[in-house]
């Protein structure tokens, strides 16, 4: 006999905001990268400054490319929560139902089930699990879904 375990929240900002925080810190080439602009752009600009010619333009590209990136990593966030606000289900409850065999999801206008074979990743993390689909979509149960410790 199959257990079965139900969790319900709401999909709005804040707990996105979670879910996303927590996807952001499996990316180790992006906070790489993150790592990396200052250098690039300080490089970039001492090229642009003081090289010539062909150095000069590599340096300006260089530093463009490190504004760019950096512009980018600043305006995700703003990005993100337009993009969560607009949707048809911000705002609404979204009901989870895991068993042995699937998870099935129900929120207005939203009835899906997939097998767990169809999940590609489970990431868990102090504040809840990231259910991946594909490598950059995922599904997000916050711990305080759950009724219980024990559920979760």
């Amino acid at each position: 006999m199959s257990e079965e375990i139900t969790a319900s929240t709401i999909f709005d900002v804040p707990s996105m905001r979670v879910a996303y925080r927590w996807h952001q810190r499996s990316k180790k080439r992006q906070r790489l990268m993150k790592g990396l602009l200052p250098i690039i752009a300080v490089f970039g600009a001492y090229q642009l400054l003081r090289g010539s010619g062909e150095d000069r333009i590599a340096g300006g590209v260089m530093l463009g490319m490190a504004i760019f990136t950096f512009v980018v990593f600043f305006f995700e966030r703003i990005i993100i929560d337009r993009s969560i606000r607009s949707s048809p289900a911000h705002g609404s409850s979204v009901q989870f139902l895991c068993t042995d065999e699937k998870l099935s999801i129900q929120s207005p206008g939203i009835d899906s089930s997939l097998a767990w074979a169809q999940v590609m990743e489970t990431k868990s993390s102090p504040d809840g699990t990231l259910i991946y689909l594909q490598r950059l979509m995922f599904y997000w149960l916050p711990k305080t879904a759950f009724a219980s410790a024990a559920d979760y």
